[in-house]
This record gives C-alpha cells, sequence and structure tokens, in this order.
C-alpha cells in the first residue's frame, strides 16, 4: 500500500507530505473502524518480542522516536500500526512556529533527512489537553491504548535564556508529569540555538537535579537523557557518571547529527542529518555507553532494517526508535524488523528479546584506585561481590587474560553489574595479576552453545 502511497507523497514538499500522514493519522485516530483497518494490515506481534524495561512492559522494543508527532494527534495510530511504544514531542513550555520553512530536506540518495524544525508545536498545555483524552498514564481505565507506553519528549523554548532552562522545563514537566509513561529531556536538538550546552556538566547538573525533585514532589517516573552523536569520548563517559548519580532511568543515544559525513549528495543545507548515515556513529555510541553503565539504553539513528536493529539489540541497546526508516519505507518496515528480530532469537535459540540484548555487549572495569600505570594490579584488589541463580544457569568460559583463564558462572536473570561482579569474582579465585588498563569483558553469541556463553576478556591500554 505505502508503494503506491510513496510517490505522490515524495512529489509533496517534504514537510508538507509530513503534515498530510499526520492530519490522516489523526482522522484514522478518533475512528476506531479505521483504527481496526490499519491494525489488520500492519504490525506484527510475537509473545518473545515482550519486554519489561524502565519498570513499563512493552509489546515489542521497537518505538516511535521523538519528531514525528509533535503534539500526540495520532497515540491510537501508532498502537495500531503495531510500534511498541511511542515518544510524543518535542515540546515545550509555549506554542511556537520554530525555524523558517523550508526546513525539512529528503536525501533519497542516502535514505536520509535533514531537518532544522526548530521545536515547532503547540505547547505543552495542547499537548497535555490532548493526552488528558486519553487518560492518566497511572489510570488502569485509561482510554489510551492498551500496551502502548506513551514518553514525552521536553525541551527549551527557543525564547527561554540558558541561565533560565531549567524552569522553562520546569513549567513544561510539571503540566505533563502525570500523562507520560516516561519523560525525556532533549537536550541535544542541533536546531535550538545554545539547546546543546546543556550538555556539558555544569548546566546538565542543575537540569538532572531538577528531574530528581520532580521525582519527589510529582511522583516517580522513568527519566532518560536524549543525547547528540557529535559528543566526543569525555563528554559520553561524563554523561554516564551524571545519569547514574542523578538515578535517570535511562539514556537515549542518539539524535540527529551536524555532521555530513558519509552522504553520497550534500545539499549544503544546515541543520540535523537523520537516516542512513547516522548509523555507524549511533551504533558506536551505543557501544561507548554500553560498555560504561548498566542503565537502559535506546537505540536511535539509522535503525533501517532487521541487520542494523539485531546489531544494536545485541550491542546492548533495550529498546530502539525509528522515524526517518518509516519516510522512506512505510508501516512495513515494523513487520519487516521485528520478523528479523524473531528469525535472530531462533537462530540463537533464545526465548525472548530481553535474552538478546547485550549478547554482544562489553563492559569495561577500571582498575582499582591509588593504582599506577607501570605497576602489576592483582584480580583480588578488585572489590568483588559475587551474584548467582541457579535457574537459567549460563556459563561463562574461557575467561582469559594473557596472565590466566579461568571459569564463572552466573544467572542470565541477575542484573548486569551482579554478572560483571560475578565475573570479577571468578579472576579473583585465580589469584592471578593483570597488567594497569581496564578489563573489557565481552559476551559472544554466535559462537556459544544454546546453553552457554563465551566470555573473552582482553586489556585495553
Amino acid at each position: 500500500m505505502y508503494g503506491l502511497l510513496r510517490p505522490f507523497l515524495f512529489r509533496l514538499p517534504a514537510e508538507t507530505a509530513h503534515d498530510l500522514t499526520i492530519r490522516s493519522l489523526a482522522f484514522a485516530s478518533r475512528h476506531p473502524g479505521l483504527l481496526r483497518l490499519l491494525q489488520l494490515f500492519s504490525g506484527f506481534r510475537d509473545e518473545r518480542l515482550h519486554t519489561d524495561v524502565l519498570g513499563l512492559g512493552f509489546e515489542n522494543p521497537l518505538l516511535l522516536a521523538a519528531g514525528l508527532d509533535k503534539n500526540a494527534a495520532c497515540v491510537p495510530a501508532w498502537a495500531a500500526l503495531g510500534f511498541g511504544g511511542a515518544e510524543v514531542g518535542t515540546v515545550t513550555h509555549q506554542a511556537q512556529d520554530g525555524n523558517p520553512r523550508p526546513r525539512l530536506f529528503r536525501l533519497p540518495e542516502d535514505a536520509a533527512l535533514i531537518n532544522r524544525m526548530g521545536f515547532n508545536n503547540e505547547g505543552a498545555e495542547a499537548v497535555r489537553a490532548r493526552l488528558s483524552a486519553l487518560g492518566s498514564a497511572a489510570d488502569p481505565e485509561a482510554a489510551r491504548p492498551a500496551r502502548l507506553p506513551v514518553g514525552i519528549n521536553v525541551g527549551k523554548s527557543r525564547d527561554a535564556p540558558l541561565d533560565a532552562a531549567a524552569a522553562d522545563y520546569e513549567a513544561s514537566l510539571s503540566r505533563l508529569w502525570p500523562y507520560a509513561d516516561y519523560v525525556v529531556l532533549n537536550v541535544s536538538s542541533p536546531n535550538t540555538p545554545g539547546l546543546r550546552q546543556l550538555q556539558e556538566r555544569g548546566p546538565l547538573v542543575e537540569l538532572l537535579g531538577l528531574a530528581a525533585s520532580l521525582q519527589e514532589t510529582e511522583g516517580r517516573k522513568p527519566v532518560l537523557l536524549k543525547i547528540a552523536p557529535d559528543l566526543g569520548d569525555p563528554g559520553l563517559a561524563d554523561i554516564c557518571v551524571l545519569a547514574e548519580e542523578y538515578g535517570l532511568a535511562g539514556i537515549i543515544a542518539t539524535n540527529t547529527t551536524i555532521g555530513r559525513d558519509g552522504l553520497r549528495v550534500d545539499p549544503g543545507e544546515a541543520g540535523g542529518l537523520s537516516g542512513r548515515p547516522l548509523a555507524a556513529r549511533s551504533l558506536e555510541v551505543l557501544r561507548f555507553l554500553r560498555a560504561r553503565t548498566d542503565l537502559p539504553l535506546v537505540s536511535a539513528g539509522g535503525v533501517d532494517g532487521p541487520r542494523e536493529a539485531v546489531a544494536r539489540l545485541r550491542a546492548g541497546a533495550s529498546l530502539l526508535q525509528v522515524y526517518t526508516a518509516l519516510i522512506y519505507r512505510g508501516p512495513g518496515l515494523l513487520k519487516d524488523i521485528l520478523a528479523g528480530i524473531v528469525r535472530e532469537l531462533e537462530r540463537e535459540g533464545l526465548s525472548s528479546v530481553g535474552e538478546l540484548t547485550g549478547l554482544d555487549a562489553c563492559v569495561q572495569l577500571p582498575l582499582p584506585r591509588g593504582s599506577q600505570t607501570g605497576s602489576s594490579v592483582p584480580v583480588s584488589a578488585f572489590t568483588v561481590r559475587a551474584s548467582t541463580n541457579r535457574r537459567s544457569e549460563r556459563r561463562f568460559r574461557n575467561l582469559s587474560t594473557s596472565a590466566f583463564t579461568v571459569s564463572a558462572s552466573c544467572s542470565s536473570t541477575t542484573s548486569r553489574s551482579a554478572r560483571r561482579h560475578t565475573l570479577l569474582a571468578a579472576c579473583s579465585a585465580a589469584a592471578a595479576g593483570c597488567p594497569p588498563g581496564r578489563m573489557k569483558f565481552c559476551r559472544g553469541g554466535r559462537s556459544a552453545s544454546r546453553r552457554s556463553m563465551t566470555s573473552s576478556s582482553q586489556l585495553l591500554s
């Protein structure tokens, strides 16, 4: 069906086609018969795709990214199309028009988009009113679509100065908090002047402190941070530390990029680039974050098919988000990706998508405080807390460095942190020494048997 509509839509200016699509889906969202029709021809359902993340149940790990449904006009339609969740926004305190048109550009040769929308939206109060018609997120009798968690992405108003950014976010969050299943702090769009400066430690600490205080006054809610792919390693590492310190529920990686690497055709337009050219960097950032934090990670940027989706899950993403690929491939993208994930589960002999998450992930463990470069540090110097569960036990075999080879076991049902400490316990038991650096434990997938998981260790300088 979309194959027939796409030539017509692509003859229209990109934003005109976007507006027409949103109006059509909003109309369908108000008519149950049309929603049933969408559900009949779309989506893919399999119990193995269900996953529990952020304290929420998702029918599948594929979510709609923020930016498409800015004003929460189409929430029932996203459920009918088969998304596991939908993120609306970005929403600002007051309604704003965004940047001048044209501000959205297709790059068909690259399956990409460039946008400089500038957070155009109807404002927090309008979005609150629309979501309130679907019911509170905490209300089990709400009219919102069953099994569809709704996230609200919140950004800084264009007119709010940076030194008043936290107050501006608070004004939006206080209105929207009861209607969100999870909340996203967007500090990474390149299209609002100065916004990315909020990723720096000082402003970010103030914003995360605000989120922590709202947890106390407005009720517990998963709060995530959406970050840019253009951050360097020190900035990414700092965000991991702060996210854990201030109790964030997770990180969304990544937003659009201001870079133009990998483009076949560069139209010379300013704005954020999304789609296939962003895939490699988004995966790189995902791996970097997963090696440094146990927090749930939501991977966005260039997820355009089953191969990319599976790679993100194996690298440690708990959830995935799509936007640009949906423009190019239509609703059939969902079925293609979800069916591909199920095929990967069957290939690996896994019973749920949660077991696929992080199958190839690595965790990096810093040496004990006080270790000096050039010295030898015994593994037993690490603080070790082992935690195992005999149920659903998996074997970590061939854990090795140049100094030793040992075996350890731990459960797939224990936390990532507990599994990490179990590996350290095995190292400690070996009473072996290791040179300074950082130990990197990798869980292998394809080479492991269905009942085992191979883990290799290598030393990083």
